[in-house]
């Protein structure tokens, strides 16, 4: 799974790249600009897929730490989406900015966990209505979701709610792996839930601040 995320930006840079250097002066300047910024957008995916992959290992090594400190959940959802469009400018998401609510959370570690819910989203609704990114309270918790389209469905759903990911760790995904580890710190969790009318929906459960 990990190399398959790996090869695909490298094959776009590599692609874009050959017909620069084959192409370059039949090329209109606006195709070759367009061409570089392909290049620059999955050299940005590469580094982040990078920066994962060493969280990942210092995760596995109990090498991170977690300050929890009380934030508010919009602006984790601002800022997680910011990073997801750094390296897909053109990522189609819809974000239902929820009332003032505070959780108790590392807010480094928690949007690198949403950025991950988004990206693994992104992923698997690549074509059509992106993905609804809201956030409710309920009691002390405060449950942020990233909703998929009705049409598409996550890849082995939990029963019964709120349930932690069952399928073995090799077959989460990087983004997925990445979220509940940084989840699991922070005393939270990362989840897959049914929605009311149908659909499904990553979820990040937190602490809730009152």
């Amino acid at each position: 799974m990990v190399c398959h995320e790996l090869r695909r930006p490298l094959t776009v840079i590599r692609g874009a790249a050959t017909l620069l250097m084959e192409a370059h002066d039949r090329l209109p300047a606006g195709n070759r600009t367009q061409i570089l910024g392909l290049i620059d957008q999955n050299a940005r995916t590469m580094a982040d897929l990078v920066d994962d992959l060493a969280l990942v290992a210092r995760l596995e090594a109990g090498l991170v730490q977690v300050t929890p400190q009380t934030v508010r959940v919009g602006e984790l959802m601002d800022a997680a989406l910011d990073a997801v469009r750094k390296a897909n400018p053109e990522a189609q998401v819809t974000v239902l900015q929820p009332p003032e609510i505070s959780v108790e959370a590392d807010p480094e570690q928690s949007v690198r966990a949403l950025r991950a819910l988004i990206s693994a989203a992104l992923q698997r609704a690549p074509e059509g209505p992106g993905p609804e990114l809201s956030a409710e309270a309920s009691g002390e918790r405060v449950r942020i979701l990233v909703a998929l389209p009705a049409s598409v469905t996550i890849d082995e759903p939990a029963e019964g709610g709120l349930e932690p990911f069952s399928s073995s760790e090799g077959d989460l995904g990087l983004d997925l792996f990445l979220s509940r580890g940084l989840a699991r710190l922070m005393s939270a969790e990362v989840a897959v839930v049914s929605l009311p009318g149908g659909g499904s929906a990553f979820s990040f459960n937190l602490s809730r601040r009152v």
